[in-house]
């Protein structure tokens, strides 16, 4: 899970000015942070790709964007790496034990190295993000 967050201060902004401006900042940036997750994360079936989500949680003083993945292999693929293993039952075969020292999985040889995606995207995606929050900003107060 990846969360971005920002804290506002009420003394600048009355409360609806606060809503209405996360609401801005959040519906530009999730769409385009999401895009850069998809085109960037690893590809084999598409199932991690696709099953990337993002959440926001605009609250009095503060916006929260978290971006998610459904699939149960994710922080192995982003943080932590395999050693190589059997997936039993993979591809909806069942696993056939003992059976000619065979089994209906697949082996995986192990991801030696993690692939940290979603930090490069967001290495990319600061700036604008940056950006989108002051010119909000600057529409706000103006």
């Amino acid at each position: 899970m990846i969360g971005i967050t920002l804290e506002g201060d009420l003394k600048l902004f009355p409360r609806w000015h606060w809503y209405e401006f996360s609401k801005r900042v959040t519906g530009e940036t999730m769409p385009r942070v999401l895009e850069g997750l998809r085109a960037e994360a690893p590809v084999k079936t598409g199932r991690l790709k696709n099953s990337l989500y993002g959440v926001t949680d605009i609250e009095a003083a503060s916006f929260v964007m978290t971006f998610a993945d459904t699939e149960p292999y994710f922080p192995w693929v982003v943080f932590e790496g395999t050693a190589p293993h059997d997936i039993p039952g993979a591809f909806g075969r069942p696993a056939p034990f003992g059976v000619g020292g065979r089994f209906g999985g697949l082996f995986h040889p192990g991801i030696t190295h993690p692939d940290d995606f979603p930090s490069r995207v967001w290495a990319t995606m600061e700036i604008a993000f940056r950006a989108t929050v002051v010119a909000t900003l600057r529409q706000e107060i103006l």
